[in-house]
């Protein structure tokens, strides 16, 4: 009876830790397909994503001394995905700026073109 309750329990717990990783490790798609979608990473926070990627190298780390080889795999998929969205933040964020530079020369580019006609209007009346 009691090897029974085991092994129920032993089943219990491994189910457990499946739907806990992947749970955990899909945590991060919607902030991934929120970024791809708005292009922009100006609400994503690198200091947790430092942190993310700190704890999950520990996690790692401990599922490797236990050979919990789900908590290895869900702590590395965590890792890249994390990564991808650090490397989209600073590519958007460029784009964001190089947008926000052009954006700035078309208006001198126009006051510039503004000023040249006002001052053919000034040499015609002249």
């Amino acid at each position: 009876m009691a090897n029974n309750l085991d092994s129920g329990l032993l089943i219990f717990t491994f189910v457990l830790g499946i739907v806990n990783s992947v749970v955990t490790a899909i945590r991060e798609i919607p902030q991934l397909v929120k970024l791809i979608r708005t292009k922009s990473g100006e609400d994503i926070s690198q200091i947790s994503n430092i942190l993310i990627i700190t704890y999950s190298i520990f996690w790692i780390a401990f599922g490797a001394l236990i050979q919990d080889y789900i908590l290895v795999a869900t702590s590395v998929f965590i890792i890249a995905s994390t990564i991808v969205i650090m490397v989209l933040k600073v590519i958007y964020r460029e784009k964001t700026a190089d947008q926000e530079e052009r954006k700035v020369l078309r208006r001198e580019l126009i006051a510039l073109k503004i000023a040249i006609e006002k001052q053919k209007m000034e040499n015609i009346q002249k």
